[in-house]
């Protein structure tokens, strides 16, 4: 490997601590790669004074309505009916109306930067919000106040006293958190990562008592390098976006209504309101949302806030009809976003958009040069496939199939393979494989990463202690001599690394979701959009796909050997039954196709599954407590393991602990349903619950898709494959 990026022009082990930092030189030393195209993400985005003003907008909502529903007072600001008051040249952020005082109360709310907080910026040197000093700022402020005060009382509440009263009231954090933000755009609210989750808890393709078989077969298949085949076949943004203000109500119901005010489709982030449906197209929701440290798919945003832990409900459906209760804001990319619209989902209101409008803003070959360099080198370590080494292939036909094979990775991924070189190598195959993954991710790198300095004077331990750009989390004295100190850039304060660009990622793992929802829709979806009686899906994970159906009607997921297709994970092995516990919580009962010998595999995330821990878990004990005892109290189990785990302080002391592991069945991504098998979206609505209680439900007519629906995905945007 170190041979491998010598001949890029740097050592791999003298330059690079990571295999991410190494890929990225990597690229970066490549002929095609244009510094100029990738742009440097700002760590606060575009709008850097917005991000208070954001904090500002939820508190000043939430302030109306606690002195709406305590005191029956009216508070206006940006958002209330006739907006912010207007006092001379001034507008304030809030103004209380209370009329038996005699007077009005004025609310500041204030970003500690941009006024220079006294508590958080005491020095008047210190340099601040423009380059101004911290003195200056809170003078010029000083005015404005003293003038408001003529009229109004004032009260200022800061950036700082808010993310306090934030830590100590979890009532005002979930207001906060469930609130609609219609401020800037984040790029990382928009970087959600893989669909995980079961669709079903349990299925079986064979008897477990007679042998008899179900006439169903159970597959898992996987995407072969799904990310690195969407660095391939995904055109990116590259250069800096524009920024487009809507903040206005809308009404997109299909992919063609994403379009500005010059009447152009919108190509690029977009932040906005969307309504799920209520009976979405083959069951299957498409828009990603992050709540209480869960990325969920749901189809009411309510209902995902009833139950932040799941639900067991045998007969659940939503009871939320309301836009505002099921809809929610999202900042998402528009290849995403036009899926959704196609699957029935409604936006209403349109924040703003930062957009690439140009051609030029868009590649369709920015990772090409590096993927086929290490897609080469993966496709010749890994062999020719199984099926060009039958038994009782014909040396003629075994030659027709390895050509097959070596024209294929030209006409898909562009890399011409050596037939010489065509040889199983598992040592090359892995360092192929970390490459064309590692690379991506390097773009989404944390700007505010830790940093520790060792200090052995108490001149340099004062200078960063009284440092106003920083955050210092903590500080060791070490010996006599030596201190040893953690510290973060302030938000404010932080330098972008020389690669930062977070779309990039963002893009990467949107697409790879589009992709996978293309399979899941062709597993429940007829090639008309109808939905298919005879398959189902059992579980998903980011790249990889359970599911079920009837074997005499085939297999709706064809494999392949190529970039991005899917390959089956036991070829060899029938699947008799299939049992979830949760999220990466699974177990398999296989049978050789061959010997007829049954085994079982069992996935438990954070658990290592030695000898002593299948001691305490083990197949037949995960079925009994998913299928008997899911909910009861005594449904898990505790185990030590024998060995120690071995911990680091601070200061360099190792010692040895005892590791306990507590496992028990859970899925707080859904609600359990259907006598306890099913697991359907917060939001799932049962047509006949829906007729019933509103019967004027126009999504209750058969929802008929686009022709196109989830079958071509070359029209999204600038995707193509």
């Amino acid at each position: 490997m170190r041979k491998l990026f010598f001949n890029e022009t740097f050592d791999d082990i003298t330059d690079s601590v990571t295999i991410p930092s190494a890929c990225m030189k990597c690229f970066v030393s490549m002929a095609h790669y244009d510094k100029q195209k990738i742009a440097i993400i700002p760590h606060l985005g575009y709008e850097k004074r917005g991000k208070q003003s954001c904090i500002a907008r939820k508190y000043l909502k939430w302030r109306a309505e606690e002195e709406m529903r305590e005191n029956g007072l009216t508070l206006r600001h940006v958002e209330s009916p006739g907006g912010e008051y207007k006092f001379g040249n001034y507008s304030l952020d809030g103004m209380l109306e209370r009329p038996e005082e005699g007077n009005n109360l004025a609310i500041e709310v204030n970003g500690c930067f941009w006024h220079a907080c006294p508590h958080c910026f005491p020095d008047d040197a210190a340099i601040v919000a423009g380059g101004e000093t911290a003195g200056a700022i809170r003078a010029r402020d000083a005015k404005r106040i003293a003038h408001i005060a003529r009229e109004f009382e004032v009260e200022i509440i800061w950036e700082c006293h808010l993310n306090r009263l934030l830590e100590d009231d979890p009532a005002m954090k979930a207001f906060f958190d469930n609130t609609p933000d219609s401020g800037p755009i984040d790029f990382h609210d928009a970087f959600f990562g893989g669909r995980t989750g079961p669709e079903w808890l349990g299925a079986s393709a064979i008897n477990a008592e007679t042998g008899e078989r179900l006439g169903k077969t159970i597959k898992i298949k996987d995407f072969n390098s799904l990310y690195p085949s969407r660095n391939m076949f995904t055109n990116y943004p590259v250069g800096h976006p524009t920024l487009v203000h809507f903040d206005k109500d809308v009404h997109w119901c299909k992919p063609a209504d994403m379009v500005g005010e010059d009447g152009d489709i919108l190509e690029g982030i977009i932040k906005c309101f969307v309504v799920p449906p209520r009976h979405v197209h083959c069951g299957i929701p498409v828009l990603p949302l992050r709540m209480n440290k869960r990325t969920l798919f749901p189809l009411c945003r309510k209902c995902s806030e009833l139950f932040p832990n799941g639900a067991v409900d045998r007969e659940y459906s939503c009871p939320h009809f309301e836009d505002e209760e099921r809809g929610f804001s999202v900042t998402i990319p528009h290849i995403e976003l036009a899926e959704a619209l196609k699957a029935g989902y409604r936006v209403t209101r349109v924040f703003r958009a930062y957009i690439w409008p140009l051609a030029s803003d868009w590649s369709p070959f920015l990772f090409h040069t590096y993927l086929e360099k290490f897609l080469k080198m993966k496709f010749e370590a890994s062999g020719y496939p199984a099926n060009c080494s039958e038994e009782g292939l014909s040396e003629e036909e075994a030659a027709a199939r390895k050509k097959a094979y070596i024209d294929k990775a030209w006409s898909v991924c562009q890399v011409r393979l050596n037939p010489d070189r065509i040889k199983y190598n598992a040592g090359m195959r892995y360092v192929s494989k970390l490459c064309l993954n590692s690379l991506w991710g390097r773009f989404a790198l944390r700007n505010r990463l830790t940093k520790t300095e060792i200090i052995d004077n108490h001149s340099d331990l004062a200078k960063l202690l009284n440092d106003d750009k920083i955050e210092i989390s903590s500080i060791d004295q070490l010996t006599e001599k030596f201190w040893m100190v953690c510290y973060k850039a302030k938000d404010e304060h932080v330098v972008e690394h020389d690669t930062s660009n977070v779309a990039l990622a963002l893009w990467t793992t949107s697409a790879a979701r589009i992709h996978l929802l293309d399979s899941l829709q062709k597993v429940f979806c007829a090639a008309d959009g109808t939905a298919r009686k005879d398959t189902r899906v059992l579980y998903m994970d980011t790249d990889s796909i359970f599911y079920e159906f009837e074997t005499a009607l085939g297999d709706p997921l064809p494999g392949g050997e190529q970039l991005g297709e899917l390959t089956d994970e036991y070829p060899s092995h029938t699947i008799v039954e299939f049992v979830c516990a949760g999220p990466k919580a699974y177990a398999l009962w296989l049978r050789d196709n061959t010997t007829g010998e049954d085994q079982f595999k069992m996935k438990l995330r954070g658990i290592t599954l030695d000898s002593d821990a299948c001691q305490h878990i083990n197949y037949a004990k995960m079925k009994e407590m998913v299928m008997e005892k899911w909910g009861a109290v005594d449904n898990y189990c505790s185990f030590n393991y024998p060995t120690k785990n071995f911990r680091i302080t601070k200061k360099g002391d190792i010692f040895t602990v005892p590791l306990t592991k507590r496992f028990n069945p859970t899925v707080n991504k859904g609600v359990i349903r259907d006598e306890g098998l099913r697991v359907v979206p917060f939001g799932y609505t049962d047509r006949e619950y829906c007729q019933l209680n509103n019967p004027h439900c126009c999504e209750c007519q058969v929802f008929v898709p686009d022709p196109e629906y989830y079958f071509n995905i070359a029209d999204l945007g600038h995707e193509s494959d």
